[in-house]
């Protein structure tokens, strides 16, 4: 049975912006929210690398990251935090000391997030249960204010920065042949 790690939230129109960011052309429009929502999220990533156990390693906090994902046909974006997938990196590259870079290695993050039940080995060996900490939801909780206090500022900021990139925008898209 698989349960969603995370939280999400709707955030309301602020002054009409919704509607400004639809004039915008889609790809335009999404760029400048997929950026907006980006840099709202850092409070909620510093605090998910607060609320992350330091193992001996120090592997998982390393592995915290932000990233947006924008959809350009729909003039929408989104913004995530949580744990690089782990093995995403790729084979090393050519000529480097370091086999395996520390931010890939979070394969354990499941296992800090809900835990496990007592295992035992087939011999029969008690190997312990381990309890589930959450920190996903510990970080939501303490940086939810502040992220929706941010998105508005952001929001503002991104329409602004998108409007001083439309003439620019425009031009390219004239240069290839679109209207």
């Amino acid at each position: 049975m698989s349960r969603p790690v995370g939280m999400s939230f709707d955030f309301p129109d602020f002054n009409g912006l919704a509607d400004k960011f639809r004039e915008l052309p889609k790809s335009l429009a999404s760029a400048a929210i997929g950026a907006g929502v980006k840099r709202a999220m850092k409070p909620a990533e510093q605090a998910l690398k607060q609320a992350v156990p330091v193992g001996p390693t120090g592997n998982l906090k390393r592995g915290v990251a932000t990233k947006a994902q924008r959809y350009p046909k729909t003039g929408a974006a989104v913004a995530i935090v949580g744990f690089r997938k782990a093995g995403s990196k790729g084979p090393p590259k050519e000529g480097t000391q370091r086999r395996n870079k520390a931010s890939d290695k979070t394969q354990h993050q499941f296992l800090v997030e809900y835990g496990s039940k007592q295992r035992r080995t087939k011999s029969g060996a008690n190997r312990g249960r381990m309890p589930a900490k959450a920190p996903i939801q510990m970080a939501w909780r303490a940086a939810e204010a502040q992220v929706k206090g941010l998105l508005t500022s952001e929001m503002k900021e991104a329409y602004e920065r998108a409007l001083k990139q439309l003439p620019t925008f425009m031009a390219a898209r004239a240069r290839k042949g679109r209207s």
